[in-house]
């Protein structure tokens, strides 16, 4: 991953340590899901976070 898609350090919790995932999606979500972190002025990384806490929170399993 180029470094300058990585959060400084600085702006992460102490608490939090990030651990990478690489997967594949379709086209036509990669799309839509890039359109909306635009519109909601954020970035696709924190809003496929936030769809993974939703789904986890769901389940009881955070």
């Amino acid at each position: 991953m180029p470094k300058a898609w990585k959060e400084p350090k600085s702006s992460q919790n102490e608490e939090e340590q990030l651990k990478s995932c690489r997967f594949e999606i379709p086209r036509d979500i990669h799309a839509a899901l890039k359109v909306q972190a635009a519109c909601e002025g954020t970035t696709m990384r924190e809003l496929v976070i936030e769809g993974i806490r939703h789904v986890l929170a769901r389940s009881g399993r955070r």
